[in-house]
């Protein structure tokens, strides 16, 4: 991964955006989450208070209900109690009796069973003993009140059950004095066989803590006055359990005047530990979410960078003029777009850079082509006029000649002479034209389906008394009906040259042989005249004009010169293969045409 690609980068910025988030929600809950958790609780409880105070307020006497419905709620005990330290009715099976200092508690429903010396066994009530008597402590294992331990109690008996006035342990005496008239009272004596409490061992030590917080309370606030009806909050640590402990109070005005207020103690988690264990977690959660931000930050930056990095890699062939690429759209993103626009800008591009390419090479080729035109105006200038040049020197001479009066005899032969040159002059001018017609790159073929076959034989009609006149003997190898696609009166002038050029420098009485025969889709034609062969260094020479071999080849043969240049003009606009080489007999022209249809270009 390159320090300066995109994909480094991305990996880069994200791996620190996601280690600083989770640094800082490290640092935020190791520093501020105490402070939070706090808040929040004080909160939670504060609207929960309210919520209890309205509805007390509102029907009174569903007191026992609803602290039943805040126990079960928020796991905490709540107290309504009277600000002129009256005892008020309690549920969840307590009730709190403020005495002088301090303020004490009991358990509804706290009895015990007893074993009495005359073995019969007797239940010892202890909720009316407590709320009438006035003690120190009601801590049962403090009195003495213990499984196994001797007791003596004094009280009323019924039915088996005893509500005791005065009770002596080896701990302590215990009396309710004075005693009511007219009531009878027995002495017990036994050992106890049984402490019986109503409520479960969990909720004992969750209350036993409650009443300490009271009782805390009370002690540093044992004048108790509200000048408003604000919540009073306040911190308790427990020594016993050694945990810390959040008080609400909370006055309930009437007529102005606080009667009654609300007190309830929430006990705080114990954060510091958590937070503590936290901190360890931490360390090794660390290690785990940095491992997981380098994968999520490499995969993502990979899935972010793909399309930019194909977008770079189809741009840098645009820029090199290859748009042969196109981008795949995979999304209706911002990316998708760019890569709908960079696909759209590429063919564009590609449409208009092959626009131009085309007119600038049709521009080239037309300058070819003028440069061309102009070669072969002065070409045909340069060469007519010196291929002119001999026969209107003849013409000349034997024109002055018939000026000057010469004889009869004489006058027509120099005439004969002038309208021989006059010809060879008319066939030369033809012959340029044609050929300047041929290379000028603007003459189109007029194609047709015919047979060579009749063709060859047309030509070779035609010149029947030429070959006559020579005696020559024409070998025909000719297959029957060898269909062609040809400009027909092309090819008709270059069998013809082919044929003339063969008869001309044939010797007397030789022969000359002409093939023509199907290939596959070629149709070949070859003609072999018997006579001098061509110089090997000068064989390619013999298709440029004016070209002759002056050994064998020259003007009192006849000719132009131009006959065989035209023949490969017009050979190449049909695409054909064609050629001359020396045989044993002498020299063999030829050519292969298409046997199927195609189209001609210029």
């Amino acid at each position: 991964m390159r320090r300066n690609s995109i994909v480094f980068k991305l990996f880069i910025v994200t791996t620190l955006f996601f280690s600083i988030f989770v640094g800082l929600i490290v640092f935020s809950q190791t520093l501020f989450f105490d402070t939070f958790y706090m808040k929040k609780k004080e909160n939670g409880i504060a609207n929960e208070v309210e919520l209890f105070r309205k509805k007390f307020v509102d029907n009174p006497s569903v007191l026992d209900q609803l602290t039943n419905e805040y126990y079960e709620k928020n796991n905490a005990f709540i107290s309504v109690l009277n600000v002129d330290k009256q005892s008020y009715s309690e549920g969840m099976g307590f009730t709190i009796v403020e005495v002088p200092d301090p303020p004490v508690i009991f358990e509804n429903g706290l009895q015990f069973s007893m074993l009495s010396e005359e073995g019969e066994l007797l239940t010892v009530s202890l909720t009316e003993f407590f709320l009438n008597g006035e003690f120190d402590t009601i801590n049962l294992g403090t009195l003495g009140i213990i499984e196994g331990k001797y007791i003596e109690v004094m009280g009323t008996r019924d039915d088996g059950k005893v509500t005791p006035v005065y009770i002596r342990t080896s701990n302590a005496e215990l009396n309710t004095y004075p005693l009511k008239r007219n009531v009878k009272h027995e002495i017990i004596r036994g050992k106890i066989n049984k402490i019986d409490i109503n409520i479960g061992e969990e909720t004992k030590f969750k209350w036993d803590l409650y009443m300490r917080a009271f009782q805390q309370y009370r002690k540093d606030n044992y004048s108790l006055t509200f000048p408003t009806d604000e919540t009073v909050l306040m911190s308790y640590y427990d020594k016993n359990t050694g945990t810390d402990n959040l008080i609400l109070v909370q006055p309930i005005f009437e007529n102005n005047h606080a009667e009654k207020y609300i007190f309830t103690m929430h006990s705080l988690q114990p954060v510091n530990e958590a937070i503590d264990v936290m901190k360890d977690y931490y360390i090794y959660a660390a290690f785990v979410f940095l491992i997981l931000i380098f994968i999520l930050s490499m995969y993502y930056s990979r899935i972010i960078s793909k399309p930019l990095i194909k977008i770079n890699k189809v741009a840098t062939k645009m820029s090199n003029l290859n748009f042969t690429e196109e981008l795949e759209i995979k999304s209706e993103d911002e990316i998708g777009n760019l890569s709908k626009s960079i696909n759209k800008l590429s063919s564009k591009l590609h449409e208009t850079i092959t626009n131009l390419q085309t007119a600038n090479q049709k521009l080239q080729e037309d300058i070819e082509r003028e440069r061309r035109l102009e070669k072969m105006r002065k070409e045909f200038v340069s060469g007519i006029s010196h291929e002119l040049k001999t026969p209107l020197s003849i013409i000349q001479s034997y024109a002055e000649g018939i000026k000057d009066g010469v004889s009869v005899d004489k006058s027509d032969y120099y005439t004969e002479i002038i309208i021989k040159e006059s010809n060879k002059m008319n066939e030369l001018i033809s012959d340029m034209l044609e050929l300047s017609r041929l290379e000028s790159g603007f003459y189109h073929l007029n194609i047709e389906k015919f047979s060579i076959s009749d063709l060859v034989n047309e030509v070779q009609t035609k010149l029947q008394l030429n070959i006559n006149e020579k005696n020559l003997k024409i070998k025909n190898d000719i297959q029957i009906d060898c269909i062609v696609y040809a400009d027909r009166k092309k090819m008709e002038l270059v069998i013809l040259n082919f044929y003339s050029n063969a008869i001309r420098y044939t010797p007397d009485d030789k022969e000359i042989h002409i093939q023509v025969k199907k290939v596959k889709d070629q149709i070949l034609f070859s003609i072999e005249n018997q006579g001098a062969s061509l110089p090997d260094d000068e064989i390619d020479k013999i298709w440029d004009r004016f070209y002759r071999v002056e050994s064998s080849r020259n003007k009192e043969t006849g000719g132009t010169g131009l006959g065989l240049s035209i023949v490969k003009n017009i050979l190449e606009l049909h695409h054909a293969q064609y050629g001359v080489q020396n045989t044993e007999k002498g020299v063999c022209f030829y050519f292969s045409l298409n046997g199927k249809e195609f189209t001609s270009s210029p």
